[in-house]
């Protein structure tokens, strides 16, 4: 049995577009629709479309956090490429992160969610067995399947394309939401 704790894409887009008050206050889900607007580019189908987006080769790297920076840079929001950004024993207020690309470097990005997360905000997952590999993604939403607890993640280079994969829960390592 299924269980969506969702909206659907364009009901959170709708409730998210609303949120400024003025035309100075950055939007911070604006980010989303930017998102959006790249599932289902593959790197068999855009791979020069993607590679241009995220400054890096598509068919090269493992891209899931160039994705993401390349989304928050397009909302001009900072992003791991943005000196003084993130917040680690490695980084400086003069410089960006030393590891934009690499997807547990968003650890050190935003600030902290301690209390579930909430449409857009950055889950970030371990992949494979080796400490420093990771995959980090926007949530969209939960899902419960036999009593699995599973987050909805828009992400880059999920199966080699920007897609909404189910990761479990409880295997994320972090949460992390944009400083306004």
């Amino acid at each position: 049995m299924k269980l969506y704790m969702t909206l659907p894409i364009s009901s959170m887009m709708a409730g998210c577009m609303a949120f400024g008050s003025s035309d100075d206050e950055r939007n911070y889900y604006n980010y989303m629709n930017t998102a959006i607007s790249y599932i289902d580019y593959s790197e068999a189908t855009h791979a020069n479309e993607l590679s241009e987006f995220l400054n890096v080769d598509a068919l090269e790297i493992a891209w899931c956090a160039a994705f993401v920076n390349s989304v928050l840079e397009e909302a001009d929001i900072p992003s791991l490429n943005t000196p003084g950004a993130s917040n680690c024993l490695y980084c400086t207020t003069s410089d960006p992160h030393p590891y934009p690309l690499a997807a547990r470097s968003f650890l050190h990005w935003g600030m902290p969610v301690k209390n579930g997360p909430q449409y857009g905000d950055l889950v970030i997952f371990p992949r494979g067995y080796n400490t420093f590999h990771g995959h980090v993604g926007f949530y969209m939403g939960s899902v419960y399947e036999d009593g699995i607890h599973y987050y909805r993640i828009l992400g880059g280079n999920q199966n080699k394309k920007v897609s909404i994969r189910k990761y479990r829960a409880s295997h994320a390592l972090g949460i992390r939401r944009a400083i306004r």
